[in-house]
């Protein structure tokens, strides 16, 4: 849970910052709360020294592309955690008996497929570069990663049941 909480508030926080970023016209330039960088990778180090990425000064040093990936995977995890607790506290499931190594593990794969089908999505239906919303990946990942065993049993009944129907 630790894990998951501290990734995914450095990713949370590098994608709102990142987001605030505008790159100007044809050239390399970008401006970010009213500084002008050379480069992305200026701006990227500018964010690296700055006071908001102090706890997380690892996450600027990633390629821009991995870090929503990464906060998808680490709120997907959060939410499979979220799923073992709900189940100690609600169903009164012995911890036991509980799979909380892959529990987390398949949340977490389930929030990156959301993740990515949070850009498929939009890709159908509009045209040009879309640029997906951090609190839309960020929830989708989180409630893939709660319902994850719903949405496992969802998808073996529509791939089984299409692909290997039982036999009358």
């Amino acid at each position: 849970m630790i894990i998951g909480v501290y990734t995914g508030a450095a990713g949370y926080l590098a994608c709102k910052t990142l987001e605030n970023s505008s790159q100007s016209g044809s050239d390399q330039s970008v401006e970010y709360k009213g500084l002008n960088f050379e480069n992305k990778e200026n701006l990227r180090a500018f964010l690296h020294d700055s006071e908001s990425a102090k706890l997380f000064p690892w996450i600027f040093s990633l390629p821009q592309e991995l870090i929503p990936l990464i906060t998808s995977i680490s709120f997907g995890l959060l939410g499979g955690v979220a799923l073992l607790l709900k189940k100690n506290a609600i169903d009164h499931t012995a911890i036991s008996s509980l799979p909380v190594v892959v529990m987390p593990v398949f949340g977490s794969i389930i929030g990156t497929m959301l993740f990515f089908l949070s850009f498929l999505i939009p890709a159908i239906f509009v045209d040009g570069r879309y640029q997906t919303r951090t609190e839309a990946f960020v929830g989708l990942s989180l409630f893939g990663g709660a319902f994850s065993e719903q949405a496992y049993l969802w998808i073996s009944e529509q791939v089984v049941g299409k692909l290997f129907p039982s036999e009358p």
